[in-house]
């Protein structure tokens, strides 16, 4: 089945996205007795005191104990030569011709080289097992928590057609990511 399919109105997938529920039924196991999940983390750091949060940070590090260290100014350069408009960039493939158009003419003003954002090939929704986050954000945009600093970007939803959001979510995955297509 074709992501765009997925996406027509009414579906589970499109339902799904745009509703206040897991996006990955493994999520259930973290939700209360009505079936909700806490906040996110990222809804909820920025108020804590800065000695819990290199607390937290400490243990999350101590995870990835004995794995290769990650070269950061490689991945970061390789990140940013694939962002769109730098001169080494790779050529777009046909097969992806109509998803790298809706990106340039919706997503190039702020996901480009040399752009004020974190370049896509270091996000992690982009490497992702599914292709749900990536979605979401399409069409519901992201908000930074109330009174907190951070990222945002505008909702895309009522302006795509699902042709155009199954075409930018596979030239996406093909760009910046060397994981292998999502699974629609």
């Amino acid at each position: 089945m074709e992501l765009g399919a997925t996406l027509t109105a009414g579906s589970v997938l499109a339902e799904r996205a745009r509703a206040d529920v897991p996006l990955v039924d493994e999520y259930a196991e973290f939700a209360d007795e009505k079936g909700e999940l806490a906040p996110p983390v990222v809804d909820a750091l920025h108020k804590q005191n800065e000695i819990d949060v290199f607390a937290i940070a400490a243990y999350v590090e101590t995870l990835r104990a004995g794995e290769k260290p990650i070269d950061q100014a490689a991945a970061r350069t390789a990140a940013l030569r694939l962002e769109w408009g730098n001169p080494h960039a790779p050529p777009v493939p046909k097969e992806f011709s109509e998803g790298a158009r809706v990106f340039e003419a919706r997503c190039a003003q702020c996901h480009r080289s040399n752009g004020a954002t974190v370049p896509l090939a270091l996000q992690t929704s982009i490497h992702a097992p599914v292709s749900d986050s990536v979605v979401q954000v399409i069409l519901d945009g992201i908000r930074p928590p109330t009174g907190a600093l951070g990222r945002s970007m505008p909702a895309f939803g009522s302006q795509l057609s699902d042709a155009d959001i199954n075409a930018l979510v596979k030239f996406l995955r093909a760009r910046f990511s060397t994981q292998p297509p999502w699974k629609t």
